[in-house]
């Protein structure tokens, strides 16, 4: 019975450590997207005069839907919601505020190869 609970004991941490890892990992590569898509938008915002529009005009309706919840005026609320919709329909908005699928595959595959040479096995 004691040999049992042991290797139960033994199982179950080695299953907490794997969770551990995976999270640990996933995480980063969290970290890693953010701050690739930062990067991809300030360059955006650099090369691009409308993407420097559409970013200035995001910060404009946040910090006016902001004040109109603070305020409690609903009207403004949904009025700023509204064109922030509108602003999300632009192609050029969305490919400056998504993340690059291609980047995040990648950044995921590495994670969950770092991930399996910690544990020792192979991909």
């Amino acid at each position: 019975m004691g040999c049992r609970s042991s290797t139960a004991a033994n199982v179950q941490e080695h299953q907490q450590e794997h969770t551990n890892d995976m999270m640990q990992n996933m995480m980063g590569a969290m970290a890693q997207i953010q701050q690739q898509q930062i990067e991809k938008q300030q360059q955006m915002i650099r090369d691009d005069p409308e993407c420097k529009q559409l970013f200035d005009r995001q910060t404009e309706l946040q910090q006016r839907l902001l004040a109109a919840i603070q305020t409690g005026d609903s009207d403004a609320q949904l009025q700023a919601q509204t064109e922030i919709i509108d602003l999300q329909k632009n192609p050029k908005y969305m490919k400056m505020m998504m993340p690059d699928m291609q980047v995040m595959q990648q950044t995921m595959t590495q994670g969950f190869k770092s991930n399996k040479k910690r544990r020792g096995t192979s991909t």
